[in-house]
């Protein structure tokens, strides 16, 4: 599933995070660096919203400034799941009562449940672009 600003926050909520994201340093050299952008991959590390214990969450941010769209690992690439894993994410597939359907998610390793597409963008995302938990990126594709 894809999640654009525009469908999860007000106007002048994705306003603010576009403009925060477009603005960074690392923002501006990748986009001049090359014609061919990779994607961003952004590692949060945050709390599970059931056991409270930590938790890292994957997303990428697709680089084509005309969509802002971000999604997680229901969508990621067999490359891309393999090098989240890799760098401390757990990712498994779970059945979403939501959605009506069985999708890979990020996953507590502690209590094994799942952070839903909606909230992985909401809860954890702009959690992390307003300083409430760290995070990493990297270049993927």
């Amino acid at each position: 599933m894809d999640l654009t600003l525009d469908k999860l926050l007000t106007p002048e909520a994705a306003k603010s995070v576009y403009e925060y994201i477009t603005n960074s340093d690392s923002f501006k050299f990748s986009v001049s660096m090359s014609a061919h952008k990779s994607n961003k991959m952004y590692i949060v590390t945050g709390t599970c919203w059931k056991c409270n214990e930590s938790i890292n969450a994957a997303m990428i941010r697709d680089e084509q400034l005309s969509t802002n769209k971000f999604y997680g690992p229901a969508d990621f690439s067999k490359n891309q799941i393999q090098f989240a894993r890799e760098k401390g994410v757990i990712i498994e597939e779970h059945f979403s009562f939501t959605r009506q359907e069985t999708y890979l998610a990020n996953t507590c390793g502690k209590c094994k449940t799942f952070i839903g597409e909606h909230y992985l963008f909401t809860e954890y995302f702009v959690t992390a672009m307003n300083g409430d938990c760290d995070f990493k990126t990297y270049d993927v594709f």
